[in-house]
């Protein structure tokens, strides 16, 4: 049940955080978000105490705190860049710091293999790497999980930014997705004998539902609205649920039954460095055609904003710069860093704009034609970036179903030991 609660628990999220952020509980804002997690985590304690079993293992092992603190900074030195380097214009450092990274996970493995030669207790179990359905599930963890933390921040940024959605109406456009996987839990547990083809028609499932909304973006446009999404929702959802149920079971039947705890921590680890490749990935990507996407869209609609202005007694001649400093602007207004400042292009744009007007019926028309460009150009060309987006989304859960292919055919039957 683990995989399934926390791949439900992942899609949930964002449903309870733009919740609170709409209700803007004691002025607190978005900081919500995190003190949220005082009360749950007190409540975590108080179920771990009263419903997990008191075992205690026969030999007393030790922490391993070198090889703590080795993957720890190894992880920071990876993940940092990765989810900050877009902020920073991508200097240096962020490529040196990733570089840094993996001499510093090759300094862990060493230490890691001596400290289990020695008879000391690793952290991370060496012999797991030898396992092929181990080592190939770590892959298809990364890959998948990339996808799908991947998938739901530019979904959540289109719905957002795109769509003008408030925080709590993009988190439950999220419903039929999580109302999917539930279905596809179930589903999952009546088919359960098929093993690693329950997670192989989970992931085509999820391609046919992520392909599902390119296509309803493709034939409804920039108009589209939540209920026009929910079908192949729900249908990536079923997909999801179909793949998560299992991936666990599948992946650690190929350990040995001592190593199941280092195996199921890695697992996770994986999980949680995969969720940021896949935001730092597509959110870079997203980010880097958004610019040429909405510029694009300006120009689509370019002969349109000209014939207004006309209208409103505009000159030929500021008219073009009217139509290009409104490019420059919606691209930057669209890739600023913070949303609140105004790009120097808006302001030029804003300046042009009061030169051109020359009477009062032009100061209300040019600007109106200016605002109705704007925002279509906004969503059309948030719709064509998140179509390119999905088509990579599908991309990557194709990679996905080949990785499958590493994995043991079933689960381990309960209560038998690894081989």
């Amino acid at each position: 049940m683990f995989g399934p609660v926390m791949g439900l628990s992942a899609v949930c999220g964002p449903i309870l955080a733009g919740w609170l952020v709409d209700a803007d509980y004691f002025g607190t804002g978005w900081r919500m978000i995190f003190l949220i997690n005082l009360p749950l985590g007190g409540a975590a304690i108080l179920g771990a105490l009263r419903y997990l079993p008191r075992g205690r293992s026969e030999a007393k092992p030790r922490l391993d705190t070198p090889g703590m603190l080795l993957v720890s900074l190894a992880a920071l030195l990876l993940i940092f860049p990765l989810v900050q380097g877009r902020e920073y214009d991508w200097p240096v450092w962020t490529f040196v710091m990733m570089a840094a990274s993996i001499a510093v996970f090759a300094v862990f493995a060493r230490y890691e293999s001596s400290r289990s030669r020695n008879g000391q207790d690793p952290l991370v179990v060496p012999s797991l790497f030898r396992k092929r359905g181990f080592s190939g599930g770590m892959v298809l963890g990364l890959v998948f999980f990339s996808t799908m933390q991947g998938f739901m921040l530019v979904f959540n940024l289109y719905t957002q930014i795109g769509l003008g959605y408030s925080p709590l109406k993009a988190g439950l456009v999220m419903v039929p997705w999580s109302g999917g996987m539930i279905v596809g839990f179930g589903i999952a547990q009546g088919v359960v004998r098929f093993g690693r083809a329950v997670l192989q028609a989970g992931t085509v499932v999820m391609a046919l539902g992520v392909f599902g909304v390119w296509l309803t973006l493709d034939q409804v446009g920039s108009g589209v609205g939540p209920w026009q999404l929910l079908p192949s929702l729900l249908v990536t959802g079923i997909g999801m649920g179909l793949l998560m149920a299992p991936f666990f079971d599948i992946v650690l039947a190929s350990v040995e039954q001592h190593e199941t705890g280092s195996a199921s921590g890695t697992m996770t680890a994986v999980q949680q460095l995969g969720g940021a490749f896949g935001v730092a990935i597509l959110g870079t990507v997203f980010f880097g055609l958004l610019g040429g996407g909405i510029a694009g869209a300006v120009d689509h609609r370019a002969d349109d904003l000209r014939g207004r202005l006309t209208a409103a007694h505009v000159a030929p001649a500021t008219q073009d710069r009217i139509v290009a400093d409104l490019r420059r602007c919606a691209s930057d207004r669209a890739t600023a860093k913070d949303p609140a400042a105004t790009p120097a292009s808006c302001a030029l744009l804003e300046k042009d704009t009061r030169s051109a007007v020359t009477t009062s019926e032009a100061g209300s028309r040019i600007p109106a034609a200016l605002e109705a460009t704007a925002s279509s150009a906004f969503r059309s060309g948030f719709g064509s970036v998140m179509q390119t987006l999905l088509w990579i989304v599908d991309g990557m859960l194709a990679l996905t179903f080949l990785l499958s292919f590493l994995l043991p055919r079933h689960a381990r039957p309960e209560g038998a030991a690894g081989h």
